[in-house]
C-alpha cells in the first residue's frame, strides 16, 4: 500500500513538474519571438516588397464585409475604378485576424504589423507542440531555430510576404497531425485544419508542403503497420543557401547576385550536419540498439531538407517543366520554409536523441542558439518606416498584385489606363445618376431622351449581373475591352451592376460550409 501511495505520489508530482516546464518552454518562446518581431513595434509602416499590397487587401477586406459580400470576392475601386477579382485567387485567413484588430480602432498599418507578431509567435509554438515528441527542452530549442531563421525575418522585414508567413504555423501542425501512436480520429481532425489552414493562408505554399509531406505519411503509416503553374527561372545556389548577403530589394531571374538573401541559417545547416554524422556513426558503431521508430523520422526529416534544397536549385528544372502544369510555383526558393523547419526538427531529434550521449545535448542546443541569436542579429529590422494614413487607401487604384494576373482574359490592359466615369452614355441622349456605390454594386437613375447605349465602367469578370427596372438584363461585354454594356429604350429607369456568387463559386461555398459542419460535429464527438 504504501509503495502505490508513492507511486501516487510521484506521479502527481511529475505531472505538475512537466507542467511548469511546459510554462517555461511557452515563456521562452514568447520572449524570443518577442525579440525576434521588436522592430514591428517601431511607429509607421516599413519598406517592403508586399507591405503596401497587404494593407490594401486589408482595405479592402474590410470594404466587402462592409458591403455585405459573404465571402469577399471583388472590390470596384480596384484597378483604377474598373474593379478587380482580387479575393477569388488571393489568400483571406490573415485577414480576418487583422479585421479583429480594426474592429478595436487600430490602424490599417498596425493591424497588419500584428497579424504578422501573432503568427510569428503562434509558428514557435505550433513547432513546439509538434517537436515535444522528443521532450519539452528539445521541443523550445525546436521552436527557437524555426522562428530564428534567416528565411522567416527575410519573409517579414524584407518581403512582407504575410500569406507565406502564416502558413509557417500549419507546416508543423500538418506533420503533427500524424504521428503513429496517436488516434486515427484526433489526427484526421488536425490535418484537416491544417490543410484547411494552410491553403487559406497560402496556396501554393499548401502545395509546396505536401510534396515533402508525403515522405512523412508513408513513414508513420509504416511504423504503425510495424506495430500493428508554372515555374519561374528563380532558381538558387548552393552558395547562396550556405551564405548570400542581406538585402531589401527582388529576386532575379537567372544570375546569383540577388538583392535579397536565400540563407537557410547557419545554425540549421550544423544541426543538419550534425544529425547526419550522429546517426551515420551511430549506426556504424552499433553500440547502441537503435530502432527504426526513432531513426526513421531523423531519415525522413533528412529527406525533406535535402529534396528543399535540390528543389530550389537549377538543376531540378527539369521536374519543374514535367510539373508545370499540375503545380503552380512561381519561386522555387519559397521551399525555404521546408528547409527551416526540417532543420529545427533535425535539432530537437540530435538534443534528445540516441546520437548524442551526456551533456553534449544540451550543449549543442545552447551553442544552436548562440549562432541563431549572433548570425541573424543584423536581421531583425526592417528597412526605413514611414506614415501610411488610412486615408491613404481611399485613393489607391492598382491591383495589390505586382502584374495585375487577375483581370479578365478579356481585357488587353489599355482601357484601364484611361479615367473615366463610373458610368457613362455612350449612344444617344440623356441623363444619369449614381444613386449607390459600393465595392459590388453600383445603381443609376437613368433619364433616355431615346434608345441609348449605357457603358458601365467594370470590367466583367463571372458574378456580375445587370437589373433593369428590376429585372434581369442581358449586356455585352465580349469585344469591347471586357467593360459592360447595356441597351435601353426612351424613358426612366433603375439599372443596377451587381455583383454576386456565380453558379459554381456558390457551389463552393456549400461544400466549404458543409465541410466545416461536419467537421465541427466531428469535433464534439471526440
Amino acid at each position: 500500500m504504501k509503495t502505490l501511495k508513492q507511486n501516487a505520489l510521484m506521479l502527481q508530482c511529475s505531472n505538475v513538474l512537466m507542467k511548469n516546464f511546459i510554462f517555461v518552454s511557452i515563456l521562452i518562446i514568447l520572449i524570443f519571438g518577442l525579440l525576434g518581431a521588436k522592430a514591428l513595434f517601431h511607429s509607421g509602416f516599413y519598406t517592403s516588397h508586399d507591405g503596401e499590397h497587404q494593407l490594401v487587401r486589408q482595405y479592402v477586406f474590410e470594404q466587402g464585409l462592409k458591403d455585405r459580400q459573404i465571402p469577399v470576392r471583388f472590390n470596384r475601386q480596384l484597378y483604377n475604378g474598373f474593379g478587380y477579382p482580387l479575393f477569388y485567387f488571393t489568400y483571406r485567413f490573415p485577414f480576418y485576424i487583422g479585421e479583429v484588430f480594426r474592429v478595436i480602432g487600430l490602424s490599417f498599418a498596425d493591424s497588419i504589423k500584428l497579424v504578422f507578431f501573432i503568427t510569428y509567435i503562434a509558428s514557435g509554438l505550433a513547432m513546439f507542440w509538434f517537436a515535444r515528441r522528443w521532450g519539452n527542452f528539445a521541443g523550445t530549442i525546436t521552436a527557437i531555430l524555426y522562428m530564428w531563421a534567416p528565411y522567416r525575418f527575410s519573409v517579414i522585414f524584407v518581403r512582407a510576404a504575410l500569406g507565406e508567413h502564416m502558413a509557417a504555423v500549419f507546416v508543423p501542425l500538418l506533420f503533427a497531425s500524424v504521428r503513429s501512436g496517436k488516434k486515427g480520429n484526433v489526427n484526421v481532425v488536425l490535418g484537416t485544419l491544417s490543410l484547411a489552414g494552410m491553403f487559406l493562408s497560402h496556396a501554393m505554399m499548401a502545395q509546396m508542403t505536401l510534396l515533402v509531406f508525403i515522405p512523412w505519411l508513408i513513414a508513420n503509416f509504416f511504423l504503425d503497420r510495424e506495430k500493428k503553374s508554372f515555374i519561374s527561372d528563380h532558381f538558387v545556389t548552393i552558395r547562396q543557401l550556405i551564405y548570400s548577403p542581406w538585402g531589401y530589394t527582388f529576386s532575379m531571374k537567372g544570375v546569383e547576385n540577388d538583392g535579397m538573401s536565400f540563407q537557410v541559417g547557419i545554425a540549421q545547416w550544423l544541426a543538419v550536419a550534425i544529425a547526419v554524422i550522429g546517426y551515420m556513426l551511430l549506426v556504424i558503431s552499433k553500440k547502441h540498439k537503435t530502432s527504426k521508430i526513432s531513426l526513421l523520422p531523423a531519415i525522413v526529416l533528412l529527406f525533406v531538407f535535402t529534396a528543399s534544397i535540390f528543389l530550389m536549385t537549377e538543376q531540378s528544372a527539369f521536374i519543374w517543366n514535367r510539373w508545370k502544369s499540375f503545380i503552380n510555383i512561381d519561386m522555387p526558393w519559397r521551399f525555404l520554409l521546408m528547409t527551416t523547419f526540417s532543420a529545427s526538427a533535425l535539432a530537437g531529434i540530435v538534443i534528445k536523441g540516441p546520437a548524442l550521449s551526456g551533456k553534449a545535448g544540451p550543449l549543442l542546443a545552447i551553442i544552436l542558439v548562440i549562432l541563431a541569436l549572433y548570425t541573424n542579429r543584423n536581421h531583425l529590422r526592417a528597412n526605413e518606416y514611414f506614415d501610411y494614413s488610412d486615408t491613404r487607401l481611399e485613393t489607391y487604384s492598382g491591383t495589390s498584385n505586382s502584374d495585375n494576373e487577375y483581370r479578365p482574359k478579356w481585357d488587353d490592359g489599355g482601357i484601364v489606363n484611361s479615367i473615366l466615369p463610373e458610368a457613362l452614355i455612350s449612344k444617344g441622349n440623356g441623363e444619369l445618376k449614381v444613386v449607390n456605390s459600393k465595392s459590388n454594386l453600383l445603381e443609376l437613375a437613368v433619364k433616355a431622351e431615346e434608345n441609348i447605349r449605357l457603358d458601365i465602367y467594370i470590367l466583367y469578370f463571372p458574378g456580375w449581373k445587370i437589373i433593369v427596372d428590376g429585372k434581369e438584363n442581358k449586356f455585352k461585354y465580349t469585344g469591347e475591352k471586357g467593360i459592360i454594356r447595356v441597351d435601353l429604350e426612351k424613358g426612366y429607369h433603375m439599372v443596377e451592376a451587381r455583383f454576386s456568387e456565380p453558379l459554381l463559386a456558390a457551389v463552393g461555398d456549400f461544400i466549404s460550409v458543409t465541410s466545416f459542419i461536419i467537421l465541427i460535429i466531428v469535433i464534439k464527438k471526440l
